[in-house]
């Protein structure tokens, strides 16, 4: 699966060492508040494996999407 880039951001496949960004939202609340619930680090590893087995099987899945120079505001 490709990575998509602009001028600012990028977007590319999910990979395992996102894991820990991504439990800070998996595990917040407000954010999981349209989920049945939020997830434990174990159930974020699930979700990344399922999302790179979408990348191989189908050629689609969800993407990390990240800033590739950190700006201040």
């Amino acid at each position: 699966m490709q990575s998509l880039e602009t001028k600012r951001m990028r977007l590319r496949p999910v990979l395992k060492s996102d894991s820990a960004n991504l439990m800070k939202i998996f595990s917040d609340p407000i954010a999981m508040e349209f989920y049945p619930r939020t997830k434990d680090e174990v159930e974020a590893n699930k979700w990344i494996k399922r999302s790179q087995n979408l990348y191989k099987e189908m050629g689609i899945g969800l993407l990390a999407c990240e800033l590739k120079k950190q700006r201040n505001f």
